[in-house]
């Protein structure tokens, strides 16, 4: 598993982390965070969708104009999310247009803890198709609905990973997981909180 530190807060109960980078493929995401150029994340999988901080939003956003190239075409009669792309067949999973679209990554870390560590969401993770064979995207702009300083890792981004929240050594693990092996699960000791999502 990979495994980085909580946060200490007295004043939330939120599994959260600091994040030091973000990239859509090899484009540098903006944080807009906090000072020292670290931004707040939250693993949260009761939300639906993963929320980033407007600057981070906006920049991939701005980043996602080159999908139109790739015979994806922004719809904006969707109204199903904010961003939604129609393709000349009717999409019936992500993997038809997956190919278009790049992985998004998290490095996390702090100025008192240098070693990094990475979360890397492949588009299945950050894309949805809806009842209309459109693909949309599932990362929305917190600054939205919350304060939007925090970035939030929602439930769609942690489809395939199963996730420990570890309350005694203070610390979040994620793995690969193979949902179609739910016996994995039970080698591991439990350390608090778990999630499995698939």
């Amino acid at each position: 598993m990979t495994w980085i530190p909580m946060l200490n807060s007295p004043s939330t109960n939120f599994y959260q982390t600091e994040v030091v980078k973000m990239s859509y493929g090899n484009k540098k995401l903006s944080l807009g965070g906090q000072s020292d150029g670290l931004a707040r994340v939250i693993f949260d999988s009761g939300s639906s969708y993963t929320y980033f901080t407007n600057q981070a939003y906006s920049d991939l956003v701005a980043s996602l104009k080159d999908v139109s190239g790739e015979g994806l075409i922004q719809d904006a009669s969707d109204t199903t999310l904010p961003i939604c792309w129609r393709a000349k067949f009717p999409i019936r999973s992500v993997s038809d247009v997956g190919q278009n679209f790049k992985p998004l990554t998290l490095q996390f870390g702090s100025k008192w803890w240098m070693a990094s560590r990475k979360l890397r969401i492949m588009p299945e993770g950050y894309l949805i198709v809806n009842n209309k064979g459109n693909v949309c995207l599932g990362v929305l702009d917190g600054s939205k609905v919350h304060d939007g300083s925090t970035v939030i890792i929602g439930d769609i981004s942690l489809r395939g990973q199963l996730v420990v929240y570890d309350n005694v050594k203070q610390k979040i693990g994620w793995a690969q997981s193979d949902c179609v092996k739910p016996e994995r699960i039970k080698s591991l000791p439990f350390f608090g909180g778990m999630d499995r999502h698939s």
